[in-house]
């Protein structure tokens, strides 16, 4: 368990979020029930992903998991930024 954010913005679905995500180069969707990304800076995958990202109501859950997961916080903000306008970036409680 590394450090947990949840990051809030305005999107129409979950759907869109699961397709704006998938556009990042260094994201491999998982087959879970839930729409959840890997982002890795190796395309191995071996071990824990650097970060992981999962589609939740209201926005988006991150994880920072070490390695470059705190680069891969602020490519995703910048990323959903472009995409659904202002996105808040809090602890996850």
């Amino acid at each position: 368990m590394g450090y947990e954010y949840r990051l809030q913005f305005v999107a129409p679905d979950a759907d869109s979020v699961a397709a704006s995500l998938r556009r990042l180069p260094s994201a491999r969707e998982l087959t879970m029930p839930v729409q959840t990304f890997e982002l890795r800076t190796d395309t191995l995958d071996k071990g824990m992903p650097d970060a992981e990202v999962r589609v939740e109501p209201g926005g988006a859950y991150f994880c920072d998991n070490g390695g470059a997961g705190k680069m891969f916080l602020g490519i995703v903000v910048e990323h959903l930024v472009s995409e659904f306008g202002a996105v808040k970036v809090a602890d996850w409680e």
